[in-house]
């Protein structure tokens, strides 16, 4: 089975499809795969938000994972169950939250931006965390992070990444970027999503490790 941290380890692009359609599912989705995305977002805090996932889960291939983004509230979690969605994307570190979606089998990935939230979330069982909002740091602040964060916690670029600055992110030690807005808007054409997509996957070659 597929994870996301699998997923990520081949591609590390997370496509973030905020006020993504169920009509549109099927276009934006083909898309994506096609560019190479393995790893495909819809963030929650948009209408139609479940129904999109549960259709992209019904057509993805099955090395591609299908999650939720914006999960601040365990209401949220039995419609995120029912949708198919794999994993769960926060934009905050909630503990308590965490262990819910442990329960139910959810994989989680929590947004940290200090050390200490870097490590609280390691403790609590997340090998993958994104840094939100990654262009609220200096690249002192990005490179300072990841100095002294555990080698083998995963760190995810999310906020202000795009096609321009996303090879050198993860040439920087970044582990994988997630984008949104400059990847897909609502309307978007496929033929668009799938040239930026390109470019992202193509970005990826400059991801190195951690020193």
């Amino acid at each position: 089975m597929t994870t996301l941290k699998s997923a990520l380890e081949g591609t590390p692009v997370l496509a973030i499809l905020r006020g993504l359609t169920e009509a549109d599912a099927d276009g934006i989705g083909a898309a994506l795969v096609d560019a190479g995305v393995t790893a495909i977002e819809v963030p929650l805090n948009r209408p139609g938000a479940l129904a999109a996932v549960s259709r992209l889960v019904a057509s993805a291939p099955e090395h591609v994972v299908i999650g939720v983004g914006t999960l601040t509230d365990p209401t949220q979690l039995p419609g995120v169950v029912e949708s198919g969605a794999s994993f769960a994307v926060s934009p905050h570190l909630d503990l308590e939250l965490i262990a819910q979606c442990d329960a139910l089998g959810l994989d989680t990935v929590p947004g940290v931006m200090t050390a200490s939230e870097a490590y609280a979330a390691y403790r609590a069982g997340r090998r993958t965390v994104k840094i939100f909002p990654f262009d609220g740091l200096s690249p002192s602040g990005v490179a300072s992070l990841l100095s002294i964060v555990p080698g083998d916690l995963a760190m995810m670029a999310v906020g202000g990444v795009d096609g321009h600055n996303a090879a050198q992110i993860l040439s920087s030690g970044i582990t994988s970027v997630g984008v949104g807005s400059w990847l897909y808007r609502p309307g978007d054409a496929p033929v668009d999503v799938h040239r930026k997509a390109e470019l992202l996957v193509a970005a990826s070659s400059t991801r190195k490790a951690r020193t």
